[in-house]
């Protein structure tokens, strides 16, 4: 077996040969959650942009799992169709297109070429733009990987079988004392395990398996305003879906992401994900 040190510079060469209804929110008590009054290491968010006419994108794709092996839990990655490489094929099961997958790309930064994405939506000092390549993803992951937060989140689902119905409640707290103005909230909906079509250097696969792919947003993709946050009291908010027959209950993971929204700085403070089932 090959040491990963190898197996992550194999993929970098492969990639550099083929790229192309909310209910308001509730305050609470929090007796039931103790204040740790310290922070801990945040999550680090990978956005990956991309399609399913992106003939580099499975490069992208290897890379990544390679990268969630190390992270492990630390590392929450979203694939995030958009563009003209993410138009279907007639072949498609699914058209993966959103209208937040647009929105996101727009604020973020559209990018020159496919397979890219951003970090904790970060500018990273001496880039003009927060699409990086795959080549940069391994280096400004270990850059983000130990940074602390005074944040937490808990994503709490329920899910109603032979209705489909998902409801789920999300609490937000502060660690400790501290102030965090124009903070945002967006939360998704995310499957795995999805066989489909996708262009590959050998031509269109049709039992390509597609990860982490975006089903639907339940907050514009650019987040909701939260409320002042502090130490005695948890925010909530509660979301309601009726999920589709066609995606699978077992592979869908909610998704939360909490981030500044200050001029050109959007840096993802904390993100966690949990399974529906």
């Amino acid at each position: 077996m090959y040491p990963k040190p190898f197996i992550l510079f194999s993929i970098l060469i492969s990639l550099y040969l083929t790229s192309c209804r909310e209910i308001p929110p509730v305050i609470t008590p929090i007796e039931a959650i103790p204040v740790e009054n310290e922070q801990e290491t945040a999550n680090v968010l990978m956005e990956e942009f991309g399609g399913v006419r992106c003939v580099g994108c499975p490069a992208g794709h290897s890379l990544i799992k390679e990268l969630k092996s190390i992270y492990k839990e630390k590392l929450v990655v979203i694939s995030v169709h958009t563009g003209s490489f993410s138009i279907p094929y007639s072949e498609n099961k699914f058209d993966y297109r959103l209208p937040e997958n647009d929105q996101l790309i727009s604020e973020l930064g559209k990018p020159i070429g496919y397979p890219v994405a951003s970090i904790n939506r970060k500018l990273f000092d001496g880039e003009s733009t927060r699409m990086l390549s795959p080549t940069q993803w391994p280096g400004y992951l270990a850059k983000v990987v130990s940074q602390k937060t005074a944040l937490k989140i808990e994503i709490l689902p329920s899910f109603t079988e032979g209705l489909n119905k998902l409801s789920f409640s999300t609490n937000i707290k502060l660690t400790r004392d501290t102030i965090l103005p124009n903070l945002y909230l967006s939360l998704l909906l995310v499957e795995d395990n999805i066989m489909d079509y996708q262009l590959t250097p050998s031509g269109k696969q049709p039992d390509y398996v597609h990860q982490n792919v975006v089903r639907s947003w339940f907050t514009p993709s650019s987040g909701i305003l939260l409320s002042k946050l502090s130490t005695k009291e948890n925010l909530q908010y509660t979301f309601n879906l009726t999920i589709p027959g066609l995606w699978n209950i077992n592979n869908l993971r909610i998704i939360a992401i909490l981030q500044k929204k200050e001029p050109n700085n959007f840096d993802v403070l904390q993100v966690i994900e949990k399974k529906i089932k």
